[in-house]
């Protein structure tokens, strides 16, 4: 092992920080060409068509989601365990 200066992982340099998966944009007027966008509460809220990371992590998560669904729901049985 080498006797030099090692840093605590909460001090990395800027450029070191990962990039958000997913950037959802907002405004008060409706976006001209969005990939996705919905209206919430007099907000538009939108993904950008020109957004490649953003449209592929939202179009992950919706194949997801849509995987994940089994159609009806059903009554499952209610397990319960007992914490101390």
């Amino acid at each position: 092992m080498s006797s030099g200066t090692r840093r605590p992982p909460d001090a990395l340099p800027q450029t070191d920080v990962a990039k958000p998966l997913m950037r959802v944009r907002s405004g008060t007027a409706r976006p001209q060409d969005p990939f996705a966008v919905m209206q919430y509460r007099g907000y538009w809220f939108w993904i950008d068509q020109t957004d490649l990371a953003s449209k592929r992590t939202f179009s992950f998560l919706q194949a997801f989601f849509a995987f994940a669904e089994t159609g009806k729901a059903e009554n499952l049985p209610l397990v319960s365990i007992p914490a101390q």
